[in-house]
């Protein structure tokens, strides 16, 4: 019997083996347990950090976003613009407003950009020397008059080049003989630039598409905060490009200008049935934007491109008159609807190369304690904290409150033939051609009589200088 014992291992002396066993057991057992409780505490830990991440983005929003007073304030600025301009240069001139404060990224305290639309008549087209001296000679008089209003008028940002920063203040009475100022709106407004429309009205779509206020935070990052959050969503979410969405319905547009102005507006978008994203967060969407321009994106030779919306370097052909190909800096970043146009052309490799660093060290941050103070508050200041609640005020209905409408899918100069997709685009080519409509075919005829002699003369100038050569 014990010899049988023996052989089964049961006897005294295997007893300690099976109890080595049973205390094994146990004991991966319990490991098993701890790594579990380990597991679900790492989870629980990432689940409240993304929570808490969360809640910052919203507070954030609700600090920055523009209130109705904020509104208020900037459509009675473009107002009193318009107004100023209609009485100088004619009853028939706008003052169209574009950029972040109209596409929804715009700050409380964001500056308005503003353009002073002067249609092209044939008296004017009469007095048109040369289109720059004529702008400067146009935003002159209206900073002028502002100046003599009372506005406050600076030309840091060039009058000579046809824009000026217009800004109007309000003082506020503390105590005694103590007032404090402070800018009630600023203006930055140019002359006769009207493809910008365009390009609210692209990044507007977007913006309702993501609906999260990922750019607005980035925006403090870098001004192509828009272009980066909207590629990068494209690229790795499947958000499509809203050009490619336009031309399966535009077959009958032909355009031989050099923008690209054909592409689903936001009025536009359920009839085609572009889908946003659905179910990311906000925090999500922030921190996939630092982890793919920190670690994915090729800086060197990839562009950032919303109009094509995939990714693709800078030697496709799509992008083959794309300016500052060769730039050392990198960095290429394609206009949507000026075509050709690279947006590093500001930027130097140095700064280019700082804020890569900046980037990456941010996506580290962000990888082990997403913290939206630590993430974006990069200069030491505070985070924006939201004020009091303002009561809505009623606001009129004014178009200075709204974007343009994108008009007529596709147009034709009556005096050179070229096309246009676009009303807008025709109308950037009549401001600065000098080319305009009209109904009277003397007019018509003169015009495009002095236009060929002109393109005559400017060949005929060309060639002398080329054979000089």
């Amino acid at each position: 019997m014990s010899s049988g014992r023996g052989g089964l291992g049961l006897g005294r002396s295997g007893r300690v083996p099976l109890l080595g066993l049973l205390c094994g057991a146990r004991a991966g057992a319990a490991g098993a347990a701890r790594a579990a409780r380990s597991a679900r505490h790492a989870r629980r830990m990432r689940r409240g950090r993304r929570e808490r991440l969360e809640e910052q983005i919203e507070a954030f929003r609700a600090a920055v976003c523009p209130k109705p007073s904020d509104r208020l304030r900037r459509a009675k600025l473009l107002s009193k613009l318009e107004k100023i301009s209609k009485q100088l240069l004619g009853s028939d001139v706008q003052v169209l407003g574009y950029g972040s404060c109209f596409s929804g990224v715009g700050e409380s305290d964001a500056e308005i950009d503003a353009t002073v639309y002067i249609p092209m008549t044939p008296a004017r087209a009469a007095e048109l020397k040369t289109v720059a001296a004529t702008r400067s000679r146009q935003m002159r008089a209206i900073v002028n008059k502002c100046s003599q209003l009372g506005l406050q008028t600076s030309d840091n940002f060039g009058v000579r080049r046809g824009t000026a920063c217009i800004e109007e203040s309000a003082s506020v009475h503390l105590s005694g003989n103590l007032w404090r100022t402070y800018t009630a709106a600023r203006c930055i407004l140019s002359c006769q630039r009207l493809m910008p429309l365009y390009s609210s009205h692209l990044v507007r779509v977007h913006l309702s598409s993501v609906q999260s206020p990922t750019d607005r935070i980035v925006r403090g990052w870098t001004r192509l905060a828009k272009a980066f959050c909207s590629s990068e969503v494209q690229v790795c979410d499947g958000l499509p490009s809203l050009h490619t969405l336009a031309r399966k319905d535009a077959e009958g547009i032909v355009s031989n200008d050099r923008f690209d102005t054909v592409f689903v507006p936001f009025q536009d978008v359920d009839k085609v049935g572009y889908k946003g994203l659905k179910g990311i967060s906000s925090g999500d969407l922030l921190l996939s934007f630092f982890d793919f321009f920190a670690y994915k994106f090729d800086w060197k030779r990839e562009v950032v491109s919303v109009r094509e919306a995939s990714r693709q370097t800078i030697e496709s052909p799509c992008f083959q008159n794309l300016w500052g190909r060769t730039k050392k800096a990198g960095l290429h970043v394609e206009d949507p609807i000026e075509l050709g146009r690279n947006l590093n052309n500001t930027v130097s490799p140095d700064i280019v190369e700082r804020f890569r660093a900046l980037l990456i060290d941010t996506a580290d941050k962000a990888r082990s304690n997403p913290d939206l103070e630590e993430l974006i508050c990069l200069d030491g200041r505070p985070m924006p904290r939201a004020g009091t609640c303002e009561e809505p005020q009623q606001l009129q209905a004014t178009r200075h409150l709204e974007l343009p409408d994108l008009e007529s899918p596709s147009c034709e100069c009556m005096v050179c033939g070229r096309k246009f997709s676009g009303a807008w685009s025709l109308r950037q080519h009549e401001v600065d051609t000098g080319h305009f409509h009209t109904d009277d075919a003397t007019q018509l005829l003169s015009q495009r009589e002095q236009d060929a002699a002109a393109a005559a003369d400017a060949w005929s100038r060309l060639d002398d200088a080329l054979s000089e050569e």
